[in-house]
């Protein structure tokens, strides 16, 4: 159904310094979603002239073959190349875009240690790009970018080829404590985006099949001063007859700015009728970061409503024991999502409203909030990047 990434609160009062394409992430995705609000304006004019090659000829050319110095006569596929849906619109060029300069970077890199050969062979580069407006109540309006990809190396690891690049910009629990349900894994209204951060870095899979996966990872956030990071994430799943299934994750990380922790997360998803399906999620997290055990439970129901679109119902309780106040959020949310003009484009509406105490001895405050934004899929296999990454 598409819903993934965990809901995190952090202290408001806390700050980081934010990545200056934060700017231009957010005029492009209000760009984009001013388009979607009539698909017509997507399309360019398309002036057909059959006397010449254009410009798109040549590029399209230049995706199909590529560089014959090292094997010969014969013609390599470019492992870069992606095809439009339709040449004349550019919400498909931007989508285009942005593939071909991760896997372009991708494989620069892994060139490196060895030629193209490999990389062609290789896992497709995958991702997606998201951007949002985001309000509550008690911050205002905030512009929220999100890039997240995954691609292989095979240069660098040529025997087993279990070694994957990433980069993205996620916030510390999303990616290093990794709290949350797969299933309900969506930016929080309420989390400040000035504590995300551009993170780069390597993943290993010694352990990878249907059932069980340990993933061991390291890298470097993208600023200055660098602060590095590194993660060992074991996970595995059990179907309970036909209609419940089980997932169990364990990750252990450091974090130079935060230290070492350990984080603990069980799912259950029961489906109850056709359209409907049941989760719920128990995750608890420790750290030299926090005061005690950091910790959240949730409840979800999903809604199929069509083939590329559904509903989503959540309930969640959040808290931190040993903090001045261990229990300090209950939440209710409502999320739409669904495609957009193409299958790799989703639209997310999601209404929130949030009864929360900040301070000891303080008031429970009732905090409403809104979130409309753009996911954009991309690469070979962009119907499942959201679901493999």
């Amino acid at each position: 159904m598409g819903f993934r990434d965990p809901s995190q609160l952090r202290d408001p009062n806390r700050r980081r310094p934010t990545c200056s394409l934060d700017g231009a992430l957010g005029a492009l995705w209000l760009l984009i979603a001013a388009c979607m609000v009539s698909p017509a304006w997507c399309q360019a004019p398309i002036i057909e002239d059959d006397s010449s090659p254009t410009a798109e000829d040549s590029e399209q050319a230049e995706d199909t073959v590529e560089s014959r110095e090292d094997f010969g006569v014969e013609a390599i596929q470019n492992p870069c190349a992606l095809p439009q849906d339709d040449p004349g619109a550019w919400i498909d060029w931007v989508q285009r875009s942005i593939f071909k300069s991760v896997c372009s970077s991708a494989r620069w890199f892994d060139n490196l240690f060895g030629n193209d050969a490999a990389f062609i062979e290789a896992e497709p580069t995958i991702g997606w790009f998201r951007g949002a407006v985001v309000w509550n109540e008690r911050d205002g309006v905030d512009l929220d970018g999100t890039l997240r990809t995954k691609f292989d190396l095979p240069n660098v690891d040529k025997v087993e080829r279990r070694v994957r690049g990433f980069f993205g910009r996620v916030s510390d629990e999303e990616f290093t404590r990794e709290t949350g349900s797969p299933l309900e894994r969506r930016p929080d209204v309420f989390r400040n985006t000035e504590d995300e951060e551009w993170l780069l870095g390597l993943g290993y899979s010694p352990i990878k099949n249907s059932r069980r996966r340990l993933d061991i990872g390291g890298g470097v956030n993208v600023a200055w001063p660098p602060d590095v990071w590194g993660r060992a994430r074991y996970r595995r799943h059990a179907f309970f007859g036909d209609r419940t299934l089980g997932r169990y994750r364990q990750t252990l990380f450091w974090k130079q700015e935060d230290g070492a922790g350990a984080s603990t997360i069980f799912d259950l998803e029961h489906m109850i009728r056709k359209r409907f399906l049941l989760g719920w999620n128990g995750s608890a997290t420790f750290s030299q970061d926090t005061e005690g055990v950091d910790w959240l439970t949730s409840f979800i129901l999903y809604q199929a409503l069509t083939p590329g679109s559904a509903l989503a119902y959540r309930f969640a309780i959040d808290g931190e024991t040993g903090a001045d106040v261990p229990l300090n959020v209950y939440s209710i949310r409502l999320t739409y999502r669904g495609r957009v003009s193409r299958e790799w484009l989703f639209l997310e509406v999601r209404p929130e409203v949030a009864y929360r105490k900040f301070e000891r001895g303080g008031d429970w405050d009732v905090v409403p909030g809104l979130y409309l934004g753009f996911e954009l899929h991309f690469g070979q296999d962009a119907g499942q990047a959201r679901r493999r990454l």
